[in-house]
């Protein structure tokens, strides 16, 4: 087989800012450190006490708790566990699922849980630093962007209903990708090897996210072939496709296969497999879609309430949100904007516009039916907005192009200055766009409907007198009206202060790495301060 030339990296030309402009990334055992200090302080309740989490209380806890006496007493793991439906086969299902479950035996369970989750989310942010240094990223942009994705909404908001093995997903999606691109640039099988045990991983902790991103995954297999097809013109990489393909299913599918084979005996006997109504199946399969203005949540995650009954928008309830941050967004969509090009760029914003479109389910009822109908499966799962998780990950990565852009343009010619004003210019629009929604009758309007279809206002105003009903009315909205306010005057604080070091860098008035610095500190804050409202 010919020897491939350079690869065809699509962040090739990012080394001109690894001139150690955080000197501690030099040493990556730093970088692991610092991971871990941000994640000690942000979860340290967690370290202290045990977390309340209700699908961890009512499922991983007795499971966990009846595994860890059976393996004190017998001095092995059990194979059968008697408290569901009569008795289940242990390992088979999902209560014994990942080798990092010894954190749940070294520490009391109710502790080893948080801290397994906590180790994920650490495992999450790790594994994106090493994607992003694979894709030839500089060390600062790769920390940084780790850093994004370990702190984003879904990496730890998750925590809250106790859903880790979403966490789980996020983490081995970028591990997943890195070892496909070394698969193809490498020519190698053995890379196939490792992205099938990732694939394997992800099955583990989420079967309904596994399935979505294996058909991300399967689309971007295909994607790498035709450009490697496209540059080396080799009729063997046909054949190397079509292997290296089935390798990897192959190590995915034995991996899982104890889970996999159970699963699909074990739905027939569920809601999920013997309904019959035709428009029962529908409601159950559409439940938790998002609705087209929910999606303003990435730029105000309180827009319509943040959780559980400050919440106020289309969904039954919710205890997570899909917030990646407000700068790191911004920085995305622009990264988009002037890396279009780039047909890496263009091929995940493809795959991010089908994912948005496919998680409103019912709110956009045309598209969903093409998979509900068509596509294997997908009928059996249920909260189509679970595959905004994978979404999180894509907003990553075009925030990494997006800073790469930025610190570009410092060292090119001044017209590129333009680019950074209309950049601003575009900001300060956007936040002139959300004042006028907020202070707007239509959003007033749109939380009371939204309130109407959480109480039987009707039955309340027989049972109470109208002024009683009307001020408790007036009392939440105004309380979600206050939170988006805040909300608003958050949006402005961090666009100016975005703005200010993109002119003074655009300027050259502050250094890159003083940019880059006051940069992270932004993030992190604005990341913070929604996350531990989810940390309980």
């Amino acid at each position: 087989m010919t020897k491939q030339k350079k690869n065809n990296n699509p962040a090739e030309g990012t080394d001109l800012h690894d001139t150690g402009k955080f000197n501690f990334l030099n040493k990556k055992y730093f970088i692991i450190g610092f991971y871990i200090l941000v994640i000690v302080f942000l979860f340290f309740p967690l370290l202290m006490k045990p977390g309340n989490s209700p699908d961890s209380i009512s499922q991983a806890y007795p499971a966990y708790l009846y595994n860890k006496a059976e393996l004190i007493q017998h001095g092995s793991i059990p194979f059968w566990y008697p408290y569901i439906s009569g008795g289940t086969p242990y390992l088979e299902g999902f209560h014994f699922n990942h080798l990092f479950d010894f954190l749940v035996y070294v520490f009391p369970v109710d502790l080893g849980i948080g801290y397994r989750y906590i180790f994920f989310v650490l495992l999450a942010g790790w594994l994106a630093y090493l994607f992003f240094q694979s894709l030839g990223f500089s060390r600062a942009i790769s920390f940084i962007a780790g850093l994004v994705y370990m702190l984003s909404g879904d990496a730890v908001s998750y925590i809250s209903p106790g859903h880790y093995g979403k966490i789980v997903n996020m983490a081995f999606l970028p591990l997943t990708l890195m070892f496909i691109n070394y698969g193809f640039d490498k020519r190698k099988y053995v890379y196939f090897l490792f992205a099938g045990l990732g694939l394997s991983f992800m099955f583990r902790g989420h079967p309904q996210l596994f399935y979505y991103n294996i058909l991300i995954i399967s689309l971007y297999f295909m994607f790498k072939f035709i450009l490697s097809y496209q540059e080396s013109k080799e009729k063997k990489l046909i054949r190397f496709f079509f292997l290296g393909y089935g390798l990897m299913g192959l190590v995915a599918v034995l991996c899982a296969f104890d889970n996999l084979f159970h699963q699909f005996q074990f739905v027939k006997m569920t809601s999920r497999g013997t309904e019959t109504d035709v428009m029962a199946k529908w409601e159950f399969a559409t439940s938790w879609s998002k609705h087209p203005l929910e999606l303003f949540t990435y730029f105000m995650p309180s827009l319509w309430g943040l959780q559980n009954q400050t919440y106020m928008g289309w969904m039954p309830f919710v205890s997570t949100t899909d917030y990646t941050g407000l700068l790191v967004v911004l920085i995305a969509l622009f990264g988009i904007a002037m890396n279009w090009k780039n047909k890496y760029i263009k091929f995940f914003s493809i795959i991010t516009v089908l994912a948005v479109l496919f998680g409103m389910g019912k709110f956009f009822p045309s598209f969903y039916k093409l998979f509900y109908f068509y596509v294997p499966n997908i009928s059996k799962f249920r909260v189509p907005s679970t595959i905004y998780i994978t979404v999180a990950f894509f907003l990553v990565y075009f925030f990494t192009y997006g800073l790469k852009s930025i610190l570009e343009f410092n060292y090119l010619e001044d017209r590129n200055k333009k680019k950074i004003y209309c950049f601003i210019a575009a900001i300060l629009f956007l936040c002139f766009c959300f004042t006028l929604f907020v202070n707007s009758d239509s959003y007033h309007a749109l939380l009371k409907e939204n309130l109407g279809t959480r109480m039987d206002l009707k039955a309340m105003y027989t049972r109470y007198e109208p002024v009683q009903v009307d001020n408790y009315i007036n009392n939440i909205l105004n309380g979600n009206v206050t939170m988006a306010k805040d909300n608003l005057g958050s949006l402005w604080i961090f666009s100016l202060l975005l703005s200010a070091i993109l002119l003074l860098l655009a300027n050259r008035k502050i250094k890159i790495k003083t940019f880059l610095f006051i940069l992270t500190i932004l993030i992190f804050i604005d990341l913070y301060v929604v996350d531990k409202q989810f940390i309980t």
